[in-house]
């Protein structure tokens, strides 16, 4: 902290180093006495340099860069050294070791999904994905009267029943997004195209997607088209350890009913629609609106959420969810913001009709196993709307304990966000 501190101070560096660079500067440190520490990272995988995008690279070395600034600031000479010699001449190895981190390293999340910094976490990263995978990976932290304090610890929790001799898998994604939407995210972070067998369910990716048809009259379920008449395309034979390759299949959509094959443009502006919210998302993570602009992002929000609607069917479409979902936490992140108790209280009848219009996207989403933003984190956001407009919803303390309970399958007691919610239980249950 006080070598950041000093980099801010002589103007080396505008703001604090990302989790990246903080964590490659931790590994290169301990690499330098520790032999173990450098045999177990360099037996990781690493993005074959030829896969790098142009970006990737620059991105590369200029991690490496602020590594030997921020070591060299630190003390640590050598290590700073070291990493200045990964980039010149040749920055092949500045390129290995930043992409053994973002192939094999661990978003730390809270327990609320609120990411906190990357780790690496050697054995578990050889655990493979799936998107329907029988393992999910939370982290716990010590209790506040833990001395010393110690790093978050991995916890790998089954989410459904395991045979013996089955292995253990986890979703390196969003498992419960439409097929696309996973490889493209597998791709850029990973460089493999999934081929399990949840990917081949074309039955199941056209309910997820839930595009309309947009022939007037008709109702019919807009679904892909059989495997034989898929394209192909992307790399092929891909393996590097954790690599895995095979064809991309770029699925085309065409209603069972009417025929009608003609979706481009309702896909574009779904896409339109789910940048402008991701972009909104990132927003509100880097915390830096005021009450203004988040009144303003709440009117987008919701306008974009009633433009999912119109373009998919509220009963199991992941854009629908992601969108009411995205509304809803706004309406929880600007309470704080509202001018009076009869504001605070509309903003969650606002968000509680959204999450009972879609609650069959929201329900579907919440049966694909792994995935706890459905099942925990958004029953607790409901239960908390609920029980503020109405302190005696029954119903709402139920939901309540339901999210309680889904949490303690995957954290300790004594987590934070798990305690506030015993509190609430124990609040609300209370008789007048």
């Amino acid at each position: 902290h006080q070598a950041v501190g000093r980099l801010i101070q002589t103007g080396q560096a505008k703001r604090l180093p990302g989790p990246t660079t903080l964590l490659c500067s931790r590994i290169l440190r301990k690499m330098q006495s520790d032999e173990h520490v450098k045999r177990e990272f360099e037996r990781l995988c690493y993005c074959p340099d030829d896969m790098l995008s142009q970006d990737e690279k620059d991105m590369y070395r200029a991690v490496m860069r602020q590594c030997s600034v921020l070591l060299y600031h630190m003390g640590e000479h050598l290590a700073s050294k070291t990493a200045l010699q990964m980039i010149e001449p040749d920055p092949t190895p500045a390129y290995r070791f930043v992409s053994r981190i973002s192939m094999n390293g661990f978003t730390i999340t809270t327990s609320e999904s609120y990411p906190i910094g990357t780790g690496m976490y050697p054995r578990a990263s050889m655990i493979n994905h799936s998107c329907r995978p029988n393992a999910v990976q939370t982290f716990w932290f010590d209790k506040e009267d833990a001395d010393p304090p110690n790093m978050p610890k991995l916890q790998i929790t089954t989410c459904r029943s395991v045979k013996a001799g089955e292995e253990i898998t986890i979703s390196y994604c969003d498992n419960s997004c439409p097929r696309k939407n996973r490889q493209n995210e597998l791709w850029e972070g990973y460089k493999f195209h999934c081929n399990c067998d949840w990917c081949e369910r074309s039955d199941v990716d056209a309910a997820t997607v839930g595009l309309r048809c947009k022939t007037p009259g008709c109702v019919g379920e807009v679904v892909s088209l059989p495997p034989e008449e898929y394209t192909f395309m992307g790399p092929q034979n891909v393996t590097s350890n954790r690599l895995s390759g095979s064809d991309t299949k770029q699925c085309k959509m065409i209603c069972d009913t009417c025929g009608c094959t003609d979706f481009e443009e309702a896909i574009k502006s779904r896409t339109r629609v789910m940048d402008r919210i991701e972009k909104i998302g990132a927003s509100f993570a880097n915390d830096n609106t005021d009450g203004e602009q988040l009144q303003t992002f709440g009117r987008e929000l919701s306008n974009y959420y009633e433009a999912c609607k119109n373009l998919c069917h509220v009963g199991t479409s992941w854009y629908v969810a992601w969108a009411a979902d995205s509304f809803v936490n706004w309406c929880a992140s600007s309470l704080p913001y509202c001018k009076d108790e009869s504001e605070r209280v509309e903003t969650c009848r606002k968000a509680l009709t959204v999450i009972q219009e879609s609650r069959g996207a929201m329900e579907f989403c919440m049966n694909f196993p792994g995935n706890l933003r459905w099942s925990s984190h958004h029953l607790g956001v409901e239960a908390k709307m609920r029980l503020f407009v109405n302190p005696m919803d029954g119903n709402g303390v139920v939901i309540l304990k339901k999210a309680r309970n889904e949490m303690l399958k995957f954290y300790p007691p004594w987590d934070d966000f798990v305690k506030a919610m015993e509190k609430s239980i124990e609040v609300y249950s209370l008789p007048c």
